[in-house]
């Protein structure tokens, strides 16, 4: 009985071809942002916003600048740090059933859950009574890679919207 040797071609244009496939199908494009740490600080009857940059601290270079508008990704832990520099105010998320205060020289944290895709109304008041249009904001969440494009966008501290 003859045994016969098999030989398999070797192609190597298929094998790098291959090679970028799996690695391209594998790989994940954009790094899932698990937690998001934001300063609110009530001012002169508006609110002043920054995001705390990938070392999880405010006032540093990395820091992300925002008016009334906040982004969020999906599925995130959400904390909102809120101050005061002059009044007491407060920041309801009646989305999330969550309210605090902001008290001059005092810090109180908001945390929540990006639990769902939308746009959101974040009502705040000076507690005067009288409504000011620059406490009321929204919070937007959205998917990872448009929350990162938004961070990309906004990337030397500018103020964005």
């Amino acid at each position: 009985m003859k045994t016969r040797k098999q030989y398999f071609s070797f192609n190597c244009r298929l094998t790098i071809v291959a090679v970028f496939l799996f690695v391209g199908c594998t790989s994940e494009p954009v790094a899932p942002i698990h937690q998001v740490k934001i300063e609110m600080i009530g001012n002169d009857f508006k609110w002043n916003s920054r995001y705390a940059g990938r070392d999880g601290e405010f006032n540093t270079e990395d820091d992300r600048l925002a008016k009334q508008v906040l982004h969020v990704p999906l599925e995130a832990d959400i904390e909102i740090v809120l101050k005061s520099r002059d009044y007491l105010y407060t920041l309801e998320l009646p989305f999330a059933d969550k309210e605090e205060i902001a008290v001059p020289d005092l810090a109180f944290s908001l945390q929540f859950k990006a639990d769902r895709l939308g746009s959101f109304k974040m009502p705040g008041s000076q507690m005067c009574g009288y409504t000011h249009p620059d406490l009321i904001g929204t919070l937007i969440i959205e998917s990872q890679e448009e929350f990162s494009r938004w961070l990309d966008r906004n990337r030397n501290g500018d103020v964005a919207d």
